[in-house]
């Protein structure tokens, strides 16, 4: 059964990778400044709306000054979801609320790739109402007590995140996870307790707390990037003036002749092998010499002057 469900797997893949191959590795339509889809560097600006399903949403900017590295800064509302207070207990982690500014100095992994990893920091006014929070004091003890009490006070975070930012043009989706720990410093007030039997103290106290708490990010941010750099647009209008004239003008020759079904020269079908190709082999010279443009306009003046040169050799 299992070996049947792979067979199955690997079948739907092959159609996928055919019908791909087909629609995208015979022009390059995945360049220049009407591409959908295509590979380029971040833009210089980038701004965007968030939310996270654990406890916060807000606006953030990021700056790109390297190609390599980027600079993340939101403001936010903290909201818990009470869906992870039975989950992940931490005291009154989860009934904080408030407001918080954080930056975030991400690294990516090559000029041209948006998966990231970075450093969380943020700092954050806390506070909550009177509700009833659970304290465990550890193997042993006699009880689990609720107290009734409110907090005020702020807290810190250090941690990492991690994340992939999907463009479509300059509109882009960015899913992301963070892991840290949050420092808090609250005031608190203890109003009352339910074994109160067991309990000498008088109600209501306060009194000042340190604690540290477990901090988890799980959220996605939508967004509108702007500026390009020089270089980028330099590229697109290259491909935009003269690489996707060129192909296009090769996809009408072809179909002419129709190498599939006739005849031809082994060049011609050379040349139309590499036709098929160059998508495929334009995007890997745009991955290997986009630092230098000398380099990558020379080598997809390459691929257009092979194609040609084969052609010419297939018409004798």
């Amino acid at each position: 059964m299992k070996f049947l469900v792979c067979q199955k797997a690997i079948f739907i893949l092959r159609i996928v990778f055919v019908f791909s191959s087909h629609f995208i590795f015979g022009q390059i339509e995945n360049f220049g400044s009407k591409a959908r889809i295509k590979p380029e560097p971040n833009y210089f600006f980038n701004a965007y709306g968030y939310a996270d399903v654990v406890r916060e949403y807000g606006l953030g900017f990021q700056y790109q000054p390297l190609p390599k590295y980027n600079f993340d800064v939101s403001v936010y509302l903290v909201s818990p979801n009470t869906f992870f207070k039975d989950k992940i207990r931490q005291w009154d982690y989860y009934d904080l609320k408030g407001y918080g500014i954080s930056f975030k100095p991400k690294f990516q992994f090559s000029k041209l790739s948006r998966f990231y990893v970075g450093l969380n920091l943020a700092y954050e006014k806390l506070y909550h109402d009177k509700v009833w929070v659970e304290y465990y004091y550890g193997k042993g003890s006699s009880y689990i007590y609720h107290y009734l009490e409110d907090a005020n006070g702020y807290g810190y975070t250090i941690g990492l995140t991690i994340g992939n930012k999907f463009r479509f043009k300059q509109l882009f989706v960015e899913p992301y996870f963070g892991l840290g720990i949050t420092t808090s410093k609250l005031d608190k007030t203890k109003y009352e307790v339910d074994h109160r039997e067991s309990y000498d103290k008088n109600f209501p106290y306060s009194y000042s707390e340190k604690k540290g708490f477990f901090q988890m990010n799980i959220g996605l941010k939508l967004g509108f990037s702007f500026k390009k750099s020089k270089k980028h647009e330099a590229i697109d209008r290259k491909f935009d003036e003269l690489y996707i004239p060129k192909s296009n003008n090769l996809k009408t020759y072809f179909k002419s002749i129709n190498p599939k079904d006739q005849p031809v020269k082994k060049d011609m079908r050379r040349a139309f092998a590499r036709y098929e190709a160059l998508n495929r082999n334009a995007l890997q010279k745009y991955k290997r010499y986009y630092s230098d443009t000398t380099r990558l306009y020379k080598a997809v003046d390459f691929l257009f002057n092979r194609i040609d040169s084969l052609i010419i050799k297939g018409n004798k």
